[in-house]
């Protein structure tokens, strides 16, 4: 089923999983969403994760690359307080799950905390497997 919109916040967990081990599909499908037509959607938080984990890897000019490309948008009180009930204790979650409400954007992660709010249908959510599936090209273009 291909995805119902063109904007999409790529969680930290895809850009770890695209850089950490050398080329991946997941590294396909961050280039993809990088180089192609789509809105890439964030939040200050988000850009804090990707800044945390750009260093500890060590692709930082990737991370510059992927901030030019993120649109923050943070979201408002009333977002956040739709998708406060399906957080306990996860406050960066919530805010991309209220970035992604208020956005109508798509988030592509692997985290888990994500699945109640993913079952009630209040945001898109899918998965890096989904997401490779349904987005990324076929092929490894290099």
């Amino acid at each position: 089923m291909p995805a119902t919109s063109s904007r999409y916040l790529v969680d930290n967990n895809l850009f770890i999983a695209a850089t950490k081990r050398g080329w991946t599909r997941s590294t396909d499908l961050l280039v993809y969403l990088l180089d192609g037509p789509n809105e890439l959607i964030g939040n200050e938080v988000l850009y804090f994760e990707y800044d945390k984990w750009a260093k500890i890897i060590g692709v930082y000019d990737l991370f510059n690359y992927l901030g030019r490309r993120v649109i923050i948008n943070n979201p408002i009180e009333g977002e956040i307080s739709k998708c406060a009930p399906f957080f306990e204790t996860d406050f960066a979650d919530m805010i991309h799950a209220a970035t992604c409400l208020g956005t109508d954007a798509i988030l592509i992660t692997n985290d888990r905390h994500f699945d109640k709010i993913k079952t009630a249908k209040l945001i898109e959510v899918l998965s890096i497997t989904e997401a490779i599936k349904t987005l990324s090209p076929p092929n490894n273009p290099l």
